[in-house]
């Protein structure tokens, strides 16, 4: 009896080994996985660690760590620098604090730089408790664990009926800004420990351009005609009513309490009046009050404020150097491109920043020059393919613009429309302004896109290549047409 038990039980584990080792496989070593390797005698080497800003979403060629490790170089004479990326897209403080961590135990870096903020909200599963969080990342090494998570998410709905806004008044809430504070506090001080120049990142959002999430809302005090009231005062805006406007958000804050959106509306109202002051105040309650926040809270940014302060080691306050660039410091589409990546001109600045900070920690380095503009002008002069980069950045904000959950047609519309414009024979931007088109119910303009992109790419758009054109699939089922149309003529 026993003897079977014990059988049973190491043909099982034999079986787990054999399929974990085939998801290794499968899932091959990610590059924030890597070792670090011994780091040449007399070199500088820098190693940046963060969420997808630091990875270089949505163009890693054209990101901050990028364009840092073309400017350093220039700063540091005869010295042979080194940054190595291990940004990880959607990465929260707990991985960062692994990665910071094992760079500065394996004690190769020279700095270690951290941008964590904007992703303590983003994944809201297996963290219920301290426990759960700590059983949830251990379930996490597992690579089989890892493709059953990404399976379950692919094959989620991209066009949910509603979204479940983040409860602020939550343990759950409260239990994430507590490891959020942990995290970069435990790395900090290893960084002192070891002796190593640790420089902390306050992370810029898009204040005045990027909306709250607002769309199909699942909040229960929200009645049926949220949407259109909101509507209604985008329009008194447009058509510069603005006491209209004033009017209609003080009566529907009276009906909905204090709002996201209803604070980026009269933000917007603010700034069509001249008040940047006030618009500013109130675009950053928005970002604060985001039934998704996905952007940073400013509670958050203070904290790495006063942990830089009270540890002694370099702050870079990118959220002040992004407001002092932009015009009456209302941060927006010209240095962050969504939510919060920032644009080529914003990576230049916080590459620039981080130079600086570099300088100020001790590193033998230069101060860089005081212009981000002409620093990302010679930048680009060293690229391969500028046009192609360009063409992929601005299809890919477009896209990421119209999923879930923002679901923000008119800037994916912008950013798509930019693209084929600026590379009108390839098929990728035209196929999803097919998409966005049918989202929009725009029927016979969307097919007549879609058909058009087959005859550039010379096959059919396949609806089930998220990677290529992820929301056709749901675009298709709103609009109640079958795949076949747009594989028919014009």
């Amino acid at each position: 009896m026993i003897a079977r038990v014990l059988l049973s039980l190491g043909t099982a584990a034999l079986v787990l080994f054999l399929m974990e080792s085939s998801a290794r496989l499968y899932e091959g070593r990610p590059p924030w996985e890597a070792e670090w390797e011994l780091k040449r005698p007399g070199s500088l080497r820098i190693g940046v660690v963060g969420g997808s800003t630091i990875w270089g979403t949505p163009v890693p060629e054209l990101g901050f760590v990028a364009q840092l490790e073309a400017l350093v170089p220039s700063l540091a004479g005869f010295v042979s620098v080194d940054v190595v990326n291990r940004g990880k897209v959607a990465a929260a403080s707990r991985w960062v604090r692994r990665v910071g961590a094992d760079a500065l135990m394996a004690g190769e870096v020279d700095a270690l730089i951290v941008l964590s903020a904007h992703n303590e909200f983003l994944n809201r599963s297996g963290e219920d408790s301290r426990f759960g969080s700590f059983l949830w990342d251990g379930m996490l090494q597992s690579a089989l664990v890892r493709l059953a998570v990404d399976q379950s998410e692919s094959s989620a709905p991209l066009i949910p009926e509603r979204l479940d806004a983040v409860d602020r008044e939550s343990k759950w809430f409260d239990g994430r800004l507590e490891s959020y504070r942990e995290n970069l506090s435990v790395l900090v001080a290893l960084a002192r420990d070891r002796d190593i120049p640790i420089l902390l990142m306050t992370a810029p959002v898009n204040l005045a351009d990027w909306p709250p999430v607002h769309h199909r809302l699942g909040w229960e005090h929200l009645d049926s005609e949220y949407d259109t009231h909101v509507e209604e005062v985008k329009t008194l805006v447009g058509a510069g009513d603005l006491d209209a406007a004033d009017g209609a958000i003080d009566e529907w804050r009276a009906v909905f309490g204090e709002d996201a959106m209803f604070s980026y509306l009269a933000g917007k109202v603010a700034v069509e009046r001249g008040d940047v002051e006030r618009a500013a105040r109130l675009f950053r309650v928005a970002v604060d009050l985001d039934p998704y926040p996905w952007r940073v809270l400013s509670e958050q940014n203070e904290f790495i404020r006063t942990l830089a302060q009270a540890q002694g080691v370099t702050l870079v306050d990118l959220e002040e150097v992004f407001a002092g660039q932009a015009q009456g410091g209302l941060v927006g589409f010209d240095l962050i491109g969504d939510n919060v990546h920032p644009t080529p001109l914003g990576s230049a600045l916080m590459a620039n920043e981080a130079a600086r900070g570099l300088a100020r920690a001790g590193l033998p380095i230069k101060e860089p020059g005081k212009d981000p503009a002409a620093q990302l002008d010679r930048f680009r002069a060293e690229e391969g393919d500028r046009r192609q980069n360009e063409y992929i950045r601005l299809m890919l904000s477009g896209r990421y613009s119209m999923k879930t959950p923002f679901f923000f047609y008119d800037t994916s519309r912008r950013y798509l429309e930019s693209a084929h414009a600026l590379a009108p024979q390839q098929w990728m931007a035209q196929a999803n302004l097919g998409s966005l088109s049918l989202l929009e119910g725009k029927e016979q303009e969307g097919l007549s896109r879609l058909r058009r992109a087959a005859r550039l790419r010379g096959q059919p758009i396949d609806p089930e290549e998220r990677l290529a054109v992820p929301m056709l699939a749901p675009a298709l089922e709103a609009a109640g047409l079958p795949v076949e149309v747009i594989h028919a003529s014009d």
